[in-house]
Parts: C-alpha cells; sequence; structure tokens
C-alpha cells in the first residue's frame, strides 16, 4: 500500500500536532521542496534512524523546507555518524540538500537534477547548437 504524502501525512508520521498552522507550513514546505513526491516516504525512514542520534527530521522556522537535525553537544562519534547517515540518504534517494555552516543542520531543497540552475540550462542549451530564445528555452525546459 503506498501512502500519500499530504501535509496531515506529513506533520503526523513526524510527530506534529495538527493545527492549522501547522498543516499551512507543512503544504508550504511540500509546494517548495522539488519533486517532493519522489522522496517524500524516505523522510519517514530517515527521521526512524536518526532518532537513535539524537537527530530529526522536522519543519523549519527559518525556511520553508524540511531540516534535519542535530544536536550540537552530542558526541563527536554520534556527529559523525548522523553525517554520514544524512549524505548516505541523500546520494541514495537523489535529494539535494543544504548544509548549515558550522552547525549539524541540512535542509532538504528536493531532488538533484542535472540541469538544476540558470547557468547549467543555459550551457545545456548552447550545447544543443541552438542557442534558443528565451521562449523556447522555457518549453524545452518543461520538457526536461
Amino acid at each position: 500500500m503506498q501512502i500519500e504524502m499530504t501535509a496531515e501525512v506529513v506533520l503526523s508520521q513526524l510527530g506534529y500536532t495538527k493545527s492549522d498552522t501547522a498543516l499551512k507550513q507543512a503544504e508550504i514546505m511540500i509546494n517548495n521542496t522539488g519533486n517532493f513526491e519522489k522522496f517524500a516516504k524516505h523522510i519517514l525512514s530517515l527521521n526512524d534512524h536518526l532518532k537513535k542520534m539524537n537527530a530529526y527530521v522536522g519543519l523549519s522556522n527559518q525556511t520553508d523546507y524540511l531540516k534535519i537535525k542535530c544536536d550540537e553537544n552530542d558526541a563527536e562519534e554520534i556527529l559523525e555518524e548522523f553525517h554520514e547517515e544524512v549524505l548516505h540518504w541523500s546520494n541514495k534517494y537523489n535529494v539535494k540538500l543544504e548544509k548549515m555552516p558550522s552547525k549539524p543542520i541540512y535542509y532538504i531543497l528536493g531532488t538533484v537534477y542535472e540541469h538544476d540552475n540558470k547557468a547549467s540550462f543555459d550551457a545545456l542549451c548552447n550545447n544543443l547548437g541552438d542557442n534558443l530564445p528565451p521562449h523556447k528555452r522555457f518549453a524545452f525546459h518543461l520538457m526536461l
């Protein structure tokens, strides 16, 4: 049975109380996270693995993404295991993360795209030899 990862399911599975504010925040996070549905179910297994490290996946008060966080005061071995687990999960499910400098916090941005920014997309268009005009680039981007 496949679970659809709605805002309500995300809140419930990550241990949040359902409220209008939390539902809205979860809906915004889902809409901002690229291809959320492709890896959403794996967020729950990551959260389960992280619990033994005093770490978790949760909603962020700073961004419109999910965060992966470990207690900064944990032993160095636990922090190392945390980083390894998060990076392993990210690579396994092709998830793009943003790490906070000097903190054991990652933000889940979405799936990794080979051409996930304008510069690399422009390079792709140029490599096609077309030098497509902007309106055709947009249409081409939609086909990717």
